[in-house]
C-alpha cells in the first residue's frame, strides 16, 4: 500500500520512513510507533537485498519531494550478515536524505543491548549465535528482576515489553559503535540508536 503524500503545515511535526528487510523489524517499529505515538511510516520490502530495500526508499522519495516538509526523515534498516561485501552500499551513491541503519550482524543485536553493556558483547559469526545469547540474558534479567519476559522468538517476540529499556540500549548502542571504530570494525554494531534519537527528538 502506497504511503499517502501529505501537505506541509507547521503544525504537523516531521514524518519518518523506515524501509526494513524483514518482519521482526517491522513488528518492533510498529510497537514503537504505538508507544510513541508519532509519525512513523514502516514498510517491510519485497525483497531483502539492500539495494532493493534503497530502491523502494527512493521512489518514496521522489514521489515526496514535492509535499514533504524539509525535516521528513527515511531510513533503511538492514543486517550485514548473510550479506557478502558486495551488497553493502556506499554511502557516496545514496542520495542525501535516505539514511541507511545497519546492524552487524544483525537487528537482534539492538535487542540484546537492552540487556548487556556492550564491552562486553563478544563477536557473534551470526544471528543464531546472537539469540542464543539473547535468550540467555532475558533468562538472567528475569531472574535477577523477578520479572516475566517472554524468551526471544522472532518475528512474532512481544517487543512492548522491552521498550522501557530502550535508554539502556541507547546508552549501550553508542558504546559499542565506539568499541566498533576501535577494534578495526571487528565488534558488533548497530545504527539502530540514530533512528531512536531522531524519534526522540520529535516526539
Amino acid at each position: 500500500m502506497p504511503f499517502k503524500r501529505r501537505q506541509p503545515t507547521k503544525e504537523i511535526n516531521p514524518l519518518i520512513y523506515i524501509f526494513c528487510e524483514g518482519e521482526t523489524e517491522q513488528n518492533y517499529f510498529q510497537a514503537l510507533k504505538k508507544d510513541k505515538r508519532i509519525n512513523l511510516e514502516i514498510k517491510c520490502a519485497k525483497h531483502s537485498a539492500p539495494r532493493s530495500i534503497l530502491k523502494e526508499a527512493e521512489k518514496i522519495l521522489q514521489k515526496e519531494e514535492a509535499g514533504s516538509i524539509a525535516e521528513d526523515r527515511i531510513y533503511c534498516v538492514y543486517d550485514t550478515d548473510n550479506k557478502c561485501e558486495g551488497d553493502i552500499i556506499p554511502k557516496e551513491n545514496i542520495p542525501e536524505k535516505i539514511k541507511i541503519i545497519l546492524s552487524k550482524p544483525c537487528f537482534e543485536f539492538w535487542v540484546l543491548l537492552h540487556f548487556m553493556p556492550a564491552k562486553t558483547t563478544p563477536c557473534f559469526a551470526n544471528c543464531k549465535e546472537v539469540e542464543t545469547r539473547l535468550n540467555e540474558k532475558i533468562s538472567e534479567y528475569n531472574k535477577r528482576n523477578k520479572t516475566k519476559l517472554k524468551s526471544y522468538d522472532k518475528p512474532n517476540y512481544d517487543f512492548a515489553s522491552i521498550l522501557p529499556l530502550t535508554q539502556k540500549a541507547l546508552k549501550n548502542a553508542k558504546e559499542a559503535a565506539k568499541e566498533f571504530q576501535k577494534d578495526n570494525k571487528t565488534q558488533p554494531y548497530t545504527d539502530i540508536f540514530e533512528i531512536i534519537e531522531s524519534i526522540e527528538s520529535i516526539s
